[in-house]
């Protein structure tokens, strides 16, 4: 099922079924507005899985939904959300790059990214996570966002920038970031168990094939999500 515009008369209860050798699954959702007009913070996903039993022993598949522009944070796991909003800091790097090309800024900034650094550990230690995993996990988000800077700088040395307005970081990137920052935080605090748990790498790995299908993200952005994810899980 594929909704390409939300109107008022979309918003309401929904039932998708799918049917394959295995049997049928089945799964009802509500599509709701979206508060947030910022595109950034949109989320696309609607994933209806571990369904459907044989006749004989039981058997696994899964059915996937793709809705756009209705709000679905109810309907995911809290380690579904943390993969979507790596995935939305990622998309957040373009942004950053034309704002430094633009400027002529360097991409590399170590005494603000230690600041940085300092200041969201700081935060994460407030909730009671390890300054440990903080520290290596939001390296690996920085680590990720400057790939994507890089990336893009490449090919716009070779084929131009490309056409889109210019962007203030101040007002239009680093409060996002900011804000998916604390997201990130309250998040792997509510996952701390499951992230140790030894489901998390297969966990990590399907889910975010699909963050990275609903969200739109090209090569370069995957494989920048790939850094990200590196200590998601703290076996």
């Amino acid at each position: 099922m594929l909704i390409d515009t939300v109107k008022e008369t979309t918003f309401g209860k929904y039932k998708c079924e799918a049917t394959n050798v295995y049997g049928v699954a089945e799964k009802i959702f509500s599509i709701q507005p979206i508060e947030s007009t910022n595109s950034d913070l949109s989320t696309r996903l609607l994933a209806s899985q571990n369904h459907t039993v044989g006749k004989s022993r039981q058997k696994r598949h899964y059915s996937l939904y793709h809705v756009i522009s209705y709000n679905v944070s109810s309907m995911m796991s809290p380690l579904q959300e943390m993969l979507f909003a790596l995935g939305r800091r990622i998309l957040l790097a373009d942004k950053v790059a034309i704002s430094k090309w633009d400027s002529g800024s360097p991409i590399e900034d170590l005494p603000r990214e230690e600041l940085i650094l300092q200041a969201v550990v700081k935060q994460a230690q407030d909730v009671g996570l390890s300054s440990t995993w903080a520290t290596k996990f939001f390296r690996d988000q920085i680590e990720a966002n400057k790939f994507v800077q890089r990336s893009n700088f490449r090919i716009w040395e070779r084929m131009g920038r490309p056409d889109v307005p210019p962007v203030d970081l101040e007002t239009e990137v680093r409060p996002i970031i900011d804000e998916i920052n604390a997201q990130l935080i309250s998040l792997a605090k509510s996952t701390e168990e499951l992230r140790r748990s030894w489901k998390c790498h297969q966990f990590v790995e399907w889910e975010s094939r699909y963050a990275s299908f609903c969200l739109g993200l090209n090569y370069v952005h995957q494989k920048a999500l790939f850094t990200a994810l590196s200590n998601v899980c703290c076996l």
